[in-house]
């Protein structure tokens, strides 16, 4: 019966991880032009707070999970998006490169994962 539980567990927290991804790459896909370009507005700030949310869910759930590269990826993705927030103009030329490159990071460690 725990087994049972165990595995549900795990398997919802999967599903849910997968959804979160899903929709840091989605969120993602919105900032960087407006962050490349400088066209920073109420938008742009809404989603870096969702993805700082989101990136927080991930890493509790990396945690119960056991999954440490995980929650530095979570980590390391905060100080990026907290570095833009604060300072999102001019854009800084390695946040623009490493958007991308941490979603596909994300993308990874879910496949590893499974």
């Amino acid at each position: 019966m725990w087994r049972d539980i165990h595995a549900a567990s795990k398997q919802l927290n999967m599903r849910k991880l997968r959804a979160d991804i899903r929709l840091i790459d989605a969120l993602v896909r919105e900032i960087l032009p407006d962050y490349e370009n400088g066209a920073i507005g109420e938008d742009f700030f809404s989603y870096i707070d969702k993805l700082l949310n989101t990136l927080g869910g991930i890493e509790r759930r990396a945690q119960r999970l056991g999954e440490p590269n995980l929650v530095d990826l979570c980590q390391l993705s905060e100080n990026i998006l907290t570095d833009i927030k604060e300072r999102p103009s001019p854009p800084n030329l390695r946040n623009v490169g490493a958007l991308p490159k941490l979603v596909t990071g994300f993308k990874f460690a879910l496949s590893a994962m499974n």
